[in-house]
């Protein structure tokens, strides 16, 4: 699994990238938490709205919006339920419990891999610190995720194509 994590000031424009997608079925919404209703009454402005409740709680904060991909190997035979719950689980490991996310599945590349939306602000206000100076919790949580869940490790050629760092 590779995850590839950049951060956004716009939840409209991230959520309306995954939406678009949808609509043009290269993409699968599958599922949402901590939005407080079902997936099929949701729309696209409650998914925002949500979202955006939370970031106005930090005006300081300038990227607040989350948007994570996480990558498969074409050897990793997962279910939609499957990749739902590693999603959850890898927010889980990475700090953000209980925030609410959106998980889309895309099919617009030669291999599967879903895009995670959230926002990296809590209903104190208080601001999700992820990438911290010498810490390593999303490389952890990858790591205890392949193993978790019994995926294929990322070969250096699956990184460099994604053009990550070893």
């Amino acid at each position: 699994m590779v995850p590839i994590l950049s951060s956004s000031k716009s939840i409209r424009n991230t959520i309306r990238y995954n939406e678009v997608k949808v609509a043009a079925g290269v993409a699968k919404l599958l599922g949402e938490a901590w939005y407080g209703k079902d997936l099929q009454d949701l729309t696209e402005r409650d998914k925002v709205r949500r979202l955006a409740d939370l970031a106005l709680r930090n005006s300081r904060s300038k990227q607040s919006v989350f948007h994570l991909s996480l990558n498969f190997s074409n050897n990793d035979q997962l279910s939609e339920d499957q990749m739902f719950n590693i999603a959850h689980d890898y927010l889980d490991r990475i700090g953000l419990h209980k925030q609410p996310f959106l998980v889309y599945q895309h099919f617009d590349a030669g291999h599967p891999h879903i895009h995670v939306v959230s926002v990296r602000i809590r209903p104190s206000g208080d601001l999700i610190i992820i990438h911290e100076p010498g810490h390593s919790i999303l490389h952890t949580a990858q790591l205890e995720i392949e193993k978790k869940y019994g995926l294929e490790p990322p070969r250096r050629k699956h990184r460099e194509l994604l053009q990550l760092t070893p």
